[in-house]
C-alpha cells in the first residue's frame, strides 16, 4: 500500500539504503496493461508514462488531454483514433483514477485505507 500511495501522490519512497527513489508505473489504457516505467513506455504515445499524472488533475481533464494528444500523434502517422478506442480509454483511465477511493476490508468493516491508522503510519516513510 505504501508504494501505491507514493505513486498516486507522485512521492518518493525511502529504500533499504535510506535513499529516496521515485516509483514510476506506466499504463496503456487501450490494452489495460501496467508496466514499470522505462524508456520505451516513456517514448510511446500510447502509454501514460507515469500514472501519477492521472491524479494531479480531474479525470475528465486528464482524459481529454490524453485523447487529444494521442489523436494528434496518430493523425501525424496517418492513423485514426476511433470512437470505440476513445471510449475504452476514458473508461479504463476512470477505473485507474478511482483506485484512490478504493476501500479495503479491515476488522470486519470497510474502511477507506487512506484514512486508516496503518496508512498514516506508512506515510512517514514516503517523502
Amino acid at each position: 500500500m505504501q508504494a501505491l500511495y507514493a505513486v498516486m501522490r507522485g512521492k518518493k519512497v525511502v529504500n533499504s539504503n535510506y535513499q529516496e527513489k521515485a516509483i514510476i508505473i506506466s499504463y496503456n489504457p487501450l490494452s489495460n496493461k501496467f508496466e514499470v516505467g522505462y524508456q520505451a513506455t516513456k517514448n510511446d504515445k500510447e502509454w501514460i508514462y507515469n500514472i501519477s499524472e492521472i491524479y494531479t488533475t480531474s479525470s475528465y481533464q486528464f482524459i481529454n488531454k490524453y485523447i487529444t494528444a494521442l489523436s494528434e500523434y496518430r493523425t501525424s502517422k496517418g492513423l485514426e483514433l476511433i470512437d470505440a478506442e476513445r471510449n475504452k480509454i476514458a473508461e479504463n483511465i476512470n477505473i485507474v483514477y478511482n483506485l484512490k477511493i478504493h476501500t479495503l476490508p479491515q476488522r470486519g468493516t470497510h474502511t477507506n485505507y487512506f484514512q486508516s491508522y496503518e496508512f498514516f503510519y506508512l506515510r512517514k516513510f514516503i517523502r
